[in-house]
């Protein structure tokens, strides 16, 4: 009896070890893939995109995984800066570490240069990234990239710059007609590859200040 209960029980345990080193390569394998991933967004400002600079008083990266507070960050990336009265403001890419999906933040400068992490403003179920931010109207609206909600997605601000909802309003043909143009500058300026002020490499995804 005890012969045969241990015959059957070594391919039990053959299987069992396999199963644990196939799942402690796939964990190995994970660990290598993310320590590459190590995006973070700087500051360069010039005369003309192929001449920019790191401005002087400045350390890049302005912003890494590390200055993100209330999730946990495995990088940020694919900035976008709008100016207003206030201030400059910086939409980017989280990404969520736990959730393994990319999320919309913003961190705020008075100056363009010293950056202060604020808060994620946007998850959805799908990857958020390279978020586009314009106003109409007085109201400022978002198009983040979003392939896998199927779409283009339309968000407005309801209060700027931390809350943003799902909007498909009741647009006049004035405002289909910018939007129509503006959807069309993004993909030309993001996907077609044209001329952009967004500069990004594996160490550091750069938003440029550009100066007359």
């Amino acid at each position: 009896m005890i012969i045969t209960t241990l015959l059957i029980s070594l391919p039990a345990i053959a299987a069992l070890l396999l199963i644990i080193a196939r799942y402690r390569k796939h964990c190995k394998k994970k660990v290598q893939r993310r320590s590459k991933e190590t995006w973070a967004i700087g500051i360069y400002e010039g005369k003309s995109p192929i001449e920019l600079f790191p401005p002087k008083g400045i350390t890049n990266p302005v912003l890494t995984a590390q200055e993100v507070t209330d999730i946990s960050a495995r990088f940020v990336a694919d900035p976008f800066m709008i100016q207003n009265e206030a201030g400059y403001y910086l939409f980017f890419e989280v990404l969520n570490d736990k959730r393994n999906t990319g999320e919309i933040a913003y961190a705020f400068s008075q100056n363009g240069l010293q950056w202060e992490y604020r808060k994620v403003i946007l998850r959805e179920r799908f990857h958020l990234s390279y978020p586009y931010i314009f106003m109409v109207d007085g109201e400022y609206y978002m198009i983040p990239e979003c392939m896998g909600s199927g779409g283009i997605q339309l968000y407005r601000a309801t209060h700027f710059p931390d809350e943003w909802q799902h909007s498909v309003p009741p647009l006049s043909k004035a405002k289909i007609a910018l939007l129509q143009r503006l959807i069309h500058q993004f993909f030309t300026t993001t996907i077609a590859g044209t001329f952009s002020v967004m500069l990004a490499s594996q160490k550091t995804s750069t938003c440029s200040l550009l100066k007359p």
